[in-house]
């Protein structure tokens, strides 16, 4: 079981200004009654922020919004929104915009009556509802389209039918479980942007499920990385991934070198590490195991070689693997001992890198951030 991680950065790492609309408080949730497939869960979405559940299949993530949406029953803990307890409201009163990832829509209804359809089930004036759906097509960019059926429009677009049903009655919270997953790399990356413009558009709160990196890097004002039901850390895009708290986060968000080791000894946040190999480094003592054992964190574009024996506040040997040409850069493989470790290098450094040949790699210890092997 993972050890749990501060949660704290609920608090200092929210958006600037804004309350919380949702609370978690002490949430659990177990299907057989032995294993929490959601652990003692803390969590506030503040109003407005585009918040993503991180993490790989069955860490929780989808659990915990099926209990926010209301298909889903805690086992244990209470789930408010704005200040009210969900315990007793069915989903169907939530009043929550739903996008899935299949995204549900009614196959025997036109784009226009797809988007209709929950305005009628709330009894607004039928011109009243025209003049939505006529808004909500302009938002997504369908007009045209209003008569078509979804078997009629490419994925992409009926992902746009999907997300404009969910926001057309305005509600204040909008779910989303892997609505883009179905699409391909080019559309996908094209809707993540999208979605993005619309929430900075609209202003509603929006809670959205990936397994996907770059998904929750590229529109999220804030990550919970989740892993084995508990949240692992809770920050914003950049702190995720410039600051690790721990060896899972590291690894599982972007690429990560990690070298094992232990701390020979401390100094003011810092920390002396020996590596597997014999050689030496200095790093940021963040969370290291408890005897001693570490792994070293490092991402690959903060690794460089050495210009001169004097470059760079650590230094490692290394010998070259193979060279990977990636268009706008090259990736270096090599191996410190019998470690690998990646590189991403400007084309220029491309020579002189054959395979077998020694090199030295440099980074700052400010880049290095030691961390527990266990996670």
């Amino acid at each position: 079981m993972p050890r749990r991680t501060e949660q704290a950065g609920a608090g200092p790492m929210a958006p600037a200004g804004l309350d919380a609309l949702v609370s978690f408080r002490r949430v659990e949730k177990t299907y057989d009654g032995r294993v929490n497939v959601v652990q003692s869960l803390d969590l506030d979405i503040q109003r407005g922020e585009f918040l993503t559940l991180l993490g790989p299949s069955g860490s929780g993530k989808t659990t915990t919004l099926m209990m926010l949406a209301g298909f889903e029953v805690p086992t244990g803990g209470e789930i408010l929104l704005d200040g009210r307890s969900l315990a007793s409201v069915p989903a169907h009163k939530r009043s929550m915009g739903m996008v899935f990832q299949n995204y549900a829509l009614f196959p025997h209804m036109t784009v226009a009556d797809n988007l209709a359809y929950p305005l009628r089930r709330r009894g607004m004036p039928k011109p009243e509802i025209a003049a939505a759906v006529q808004r909500a097509i302009a938002m997504v960019k369908l007009t045209g389209l209003e008569q078509r059926y979804p078997a009629q429009l490419s994925g992409g677009q009926q992902q746009r039918v999907a997300v404009a049903r969910a926001l057309i009655f305005q509600p204040a919270l909008v779910l989303m479980d892997e609505p883009l997953g179905a699409l391909d790399k080019n559309l996908r990356e094209q809707m993540q942007l999208e979605l993005k413009h619309l929430h900075a558009q609209l202003g509603a709160t929006i809670v959205y499920v990936t397994h996907d990196q770059s998904e929750a890097l590229t529109m999220s004002n804030r990550v919970a990385v989740f892993h084995e039901g508990i949240i692992q850390q809770l920050a914003s895009p950049e702190e995720i991934y410039e600051r690790p708290l721990n060896s899972f986060v590291a690894n599982f968000i972007g690429e990560n070198n990690a070298l094992p080791g232990r701390i020979e000894g401390t100094s003011a946040g810092t920390c002396q590490v020996r590596l597997d190999t014999g050689e030496s480094l200095q790093a940021l003592r963040i969370n290291p195991g408890p005897d001693g054992r570490t792994l070293v964190s490092i991402r690959p574009e903060r690794m460089r070689l050495a210009s001169d024996p004097t470059d760079g506040a650590n230094q490692l040997m290394a010998t070259v693997r193979e060279t990977i040409y990636f268009g706008d850069h090259l990736r270096l493989h090599a191996e410190v001992g019998r470690t690998p470790v990646m590189l991403k290098l400007p084309l220029a450094q491309a020579a002189d890198l054959s395979p077998g040949s020694a090199v030295i790699l440099a980074v700052e210890p400010e880049h290095c951030r030691a961390l527990d092997p266990k996670g």
